[in-house]
């Protein structure tokens, strides 16, 4: 328990004090110690020390910002008791700050404590990743300015320039989220991006690669019966590709490659057919999709300078007894 007359020992706590800065992001060490648990048995402890300690026994820079603190009418000797067992160090702070209006700003390896409104107000551009979200092969891609409106909508408490007219900002720039807002709300929406992730990636099939089969489905209806039989040259140019685009956005959405990569499942459109290396599962309900197309089963062959040839479906590790040299193909 640290009670109300100080550290003692050296009498030099970890605690300075700074004007405003321009906020940046946390260092790995200064995440590493706001992540990390702590027991605090605070009573009567001066505000001041309270700080020092957890300077001290975090092995971390805490500043005090006297400006921020003036304008709360907050005073550094304020006594405090707090008592908390084994909680995340960044929840403990908070605990401290909210209940006196105050609020923490991030510079590096250093942590400035300062008014609640200028923490709201001290920014700092933050480069997320989102490539398995909007990149390729994933289950099915989100649109960026989805992405930006799901971020928005799921993090209500915090402002953007580009609805509220004032606050942060967030643009997408290829496969990366370009941020730019508080420490509070650049955390808020790391754990939204995490959580979003590990959402799309739980909808993902699991395959075999062992288990994969290349199979080519011919196709020569149109997808609207209503309108009638089409040209045969129209189908087999328009009709794979539309078929190709239902399918791998409805069956299994996440496990296909668009590269074609080698034991995975993929799906192509070549003329009148649709190509598709997957394991029995998914050709199951291909098959069952594809029936009103009238599909025929197309012997394939599958190796260098491809084509047709051959009987049956094909590993998708390769050739077989059942495969035959063909002439140019598909493949």
């Amino acid at each position: 328990m640290l009670g109300g007359g100080g550290l003692g020992g050296d009498g030099s706590p970890p605690v300075t004090s700074v004007g405003g800065r321009a906020a940046s992001p946390p260092s790995e060490k200064l995440k590493v110690a706001l992540e990390s648990n702590i027991s605090l048995d605070f009573v009567d402890t001066t505000f001041e020390d309270c700080m020092a300690y957890l300077g001290e026994t975090l092995s971390i820079s805490i500043s005090i910002d006297e400006t921020g603190l003036e304008e709360t009418g907050f005073a550094r000797d304020t006594p405090i008791t707090l008592a908390i067992e084994n909680v995340p160090v960044e929840q403990a702070i908070h605990m401290l700050l909210e209940r006196n209006e105050l609020g923490m700003v991030c510079h590096g390896d250093v942590l400035e404590i300062t008014s609640a409104e200028e923490a709201e107000e001290s920014f700092f551009i933050q480069m997320y990743d989102i490539s398995p979200l909007v990149g390729a092969g994933t289950a099915g891609p989100i649109a960026p300015e989805d992405l930006t409106d799901l971020l928005i909508e799921g993090i209500p408490e915090s402002l953007w320039i580009q609805y509220d007219g004032n606050g942060g900002n967030l643009r997408v720039v290829g496969e990366v989220l370009v941020v730019t807002h508080n420490f509070e709300t650049q955390k808020a929406v790391g754990e939204f991006l995490e959580q979003l992730q590990k959402l799309r990636k739980s909808q993902q099939r699991s395959f075999d690669p062992e288990a994969l089969t290349l199979t080519a489905y011919k196709v020569s209806q149109p997808i609207d019966p209503n309108f009638g039989p089409v040209p045969e040259g129209a189908a087999k140019k328009d009709l794979p590709t539309e078929l190709v685009s239902i399918i791998s956005t409805s069956i299994s959405p996440g496990i296909w490659s668009e590269e074609k990569v080698q034991g995975e499942p993929a799906i192509w459109a070549v003329p009148g057919a649709v190509v598709v290396r997957a394991d029995g599962a998914v050709h199951a309900e291909i098959r069952k999709f594809l029936k009103p197309f009238q599909q025929e089963l197309l012997p394939m062959y599958h190796g260098f300078g491809g084509g047709f040839g051959g009987l049956g479906t094909v590993p998708a590790g390769g050739g077989g007894p059942n495969v035959q040299p063909g002439g140019q193909g598909f493949f």
